[in-house]
Order: C-alpha cells, then structure tokens, then sequence
C-alpha cells in the first residue's frame, strides 16, 4: 500500500518539507488550495489567518480528487496559526473523516515559534484517534535551513517506515516474525540512548502482543540517569503494549555481563527474558514459549 502527504502550505515551508518527504518515502502528495486565498503578506495576514485558525472555519477548498482505498498510510502537514491547525486542514479532515479514521496517521507542523504541541492535540481530538504514528516540528525548514531540521526529518521518515537510525542504535519492526529489532551499534548515553528506545517503544505500542529483542553484542549502556529512565519510565510503559517476551543478543562471554545482570532481573518482574548468541537462537527460544 502507498503513503499520501496532504498538506497546506502558505510560505512554502509545508510543500518544501511535503517535496523532501515524498521523496524519501515514495509517497504521493496533495496540496491543498483554499477557493479564496488568505492575505499572505504584512501584519494582516496574521490578523486573518489567526482569527479563521481560531474560528475554527472551513473553507471551501479547490476540487481535488483521492482514492482513500490506494493508501495505508496519511500524513499531515500544516503551518501553525495562533496555536492550531490551519483551516483548509480542518476543512478536507472534516470532510473525509469516516476515511481517515481507517488510515496510520503521521503529522508534521511547521512554525517560527511554538504552538505545535498544541495544534497536534487538537488534531488528534478532530479525529478521534488515540495516537499519531509519528510526529516531527519543523522551524521554518524551507527560510531557516538548519541540520536540525534535515535530523529531525530523516527521523520522522524512519518513524513513518518503521524504522528508527543512528549512529548508535538501529530499530526495525519485523513483521513475518513479530519483533520489535532493537540493535545496539555502540554505547550510547543520555539522548543517544533515549531516542532509540523511545523509538522501540513507539513500535511496541503500535504492534501488540510483539517480541523484543535487543542485539547487545556491541553495546549497552550504564550511565545511572539511564538506568533510572530505563526502569522508571520505559519498563512501565513497555508493560502496557502486551509485550511478554524479550530477548537479549550476546557473545557467549560479555563484558556487560554484570549490566545485563541488572537489566535482567528488573525486567523479569513483567517479562520472560531469553538469552542466545544470534538472532535466529533468541527468536527461536521465543517461539518455543508462545508454543507451550
């Protein structure tokens, strides 16, 4: 199935980041045209847009044309006005609500301030759904380049794929096996630790009753705050998504052995853990105990 970016775009930031996406996921785009065009230059065009972002109207767009039953997937994107979602987007959720619902969902917002968070809610109760697939906040991408928002773009198209990368950690969902593929590349700490796992989590939440399966062959981590994260935070969430089993990957002998120790007996509390030298062994041993 294919992925459709809908967006509406004023000063070009939405459609610049709509044209970079549909690239790196090969999905089609549709821009949406409101029939009267908003002032777009000077202090009125804040005055205006803001009082019909904060109306909540719905203007008429230009005709355009969508076979819901070619895509799996929507992504949204749209410019924030006074801390909400734009109109014309208000407009074609409204309009195509019952189809949407059926749809992933990812959401992309773009801004000189803030307000996204926000708007991203208020989208979110618009459509009656209990979560995104993956969200991402650009600042002016297309007038204020920057390698933060080329970062948080490649990270937002890995979500949307199902995959997570750094130059620390890789995370994939493998769907013939039902696992969540969490591999370490080296020891990472404080956010180059977080984000990966919190990508794992996203992918726990969004597939079920899933396996884990972490390869720590070349890495983990020990840095205290972490750890504390770690069993504080994502244990307890992990808890929530159905997952019962996870594997860990390591050489027969590990020089963090004492740190898997640790992890392990935290995470025995809510999970079968399993142990082995490769991936083929671990997710063997997990198959073995959904079986009995």
């Amino acid at each position: 199935m294919k992925k459709l970016i809908v967006y509406y775009s004023m000063e070009g930031n939405s459609h610049f980041i709509a044209g970079k996406m549909a690239e790196k996921i090969s999905a089609d785009t549709l821009r949406l045209v409101p029939q009267k065009a908003y002032v777009d230059k000077g202090f009125a065009k804040f005055i205006w847009g803001g009082k019909s972002a904060v109306m909540a109207e719905k203007p008429k767009l230009m005709p355009y044309s969508v076979d819901f039953s070619l895509y799996d997937e929507i992504i949204i994107g749209f410019p924030i006005w006074a801390s909400t979602i734009t109109p014309p987007i208000r407009t074609f959720v409204c309009d195509n609500l019952n189809e949407l619902k059926k749809k992933k969902i990812s959401v992309y917002a773009c801004q000189a301030g803030n307000g996204a968070e926000k708007a991203m809610a208020k989208l979110q109760a618009l459509l009656g759904i209990d979560e995104f697939k993956a969200t991402a906040v650009f600042i002016d991408p297309k007038t204020r380049p920057s390698e933060k928002n080329e970062k948080i773009l490649d990270e937002f198209c890995n979500k949307i794929q199902g995959f997570f990368e750094s130059d620390f950690a890789r995370v994939d969902f493998i769907e013939k096996d039902n696992v969540v593929f969490h591999t370490w590349k080296k020891e990472a700490h404080f956010d180059d630790y977080r984000a990966p796992v919190t990508a794992s989590l996203e992918l726990l939440r969004a597939h079920k009753d899933s396996i884990f399966i972490v390869d720590a062959r070349n890495g983990f981590e020990d840095t205290k705050e972490d750890v504390e994260w770690g069993f504080n935070y994502f244990l307890p969430e992990m808890k929530k998504t159905g997952c019962k089993l996870w594997g860990f990957i390591l050489p027969e002998f590990s020089r963090i052995e004492g740190e898997i120790d640790l992890w392990t007996a935290e995470i025995e509390k809510n999970f079968r853990v399993i142990r082995g030298t490769s991936y083929d062994e671990v997710f063997k041993l997990a198959s073995d105990c959904y079986e009995q």
